[in-house]
């Protein structure tokens, strides 16, 4: 069993917990892809950049990418309400259905894993 801090996971931390991980995930890669490139053109131009210039830039970017993700996230999960595509309980909300074919579908599955009280009341 997973143990934080003495205490015991529930289902809606876990996959709070998941949803933080694979967040932060996407957001490295997109950091390391456009690090990589700022590097390669750097390179190519001729110009040297300490490290620590770039340990800075990486740094100020993964926070730019996670909070990015996470807002389109959201953004992918209302649009998708709107367009009917996800289906909602309004009192409490909660989701009852998610489209298969639901455009952007793996950031909205995103947003209801990153809100576990969208699936259960008592995951908070």
């Amino acid at each position: 069993m997973l143990m934080t801090w003495g205490h015991p996971l529930n289902a809606g931390r876990k996959m709070r917990l998941k949803a933080q991980l694979t967040t932060l995930l996407v957001a490295q890669l997109l950091t390391l892809a456009v690090t990589l490139l700022l590097s390669l053109t750097l390179r190519a131009s001729g110009r040297a950049v300490p490290p620590a210039g770039f340990a800075i830039f990486g740094a100020v970017t993964l926070i730019m990418a996670y909070r990015w993700v996470r807002v389109d996230a959201k953004k992918a999960f209302v649009a998708a309400v709107d367009a009917g595509e996800v289906g909602i309980d309004r009192s409490p909300p909660r989701v009852t259905y998610i489209s298969p074919i639901c455009s952007r579908r793996w950031l909205v599955l995103l947003y209801v894993q990153s809100h576990p009280e969208l699936i259960d009341g008592n995951c908070v």
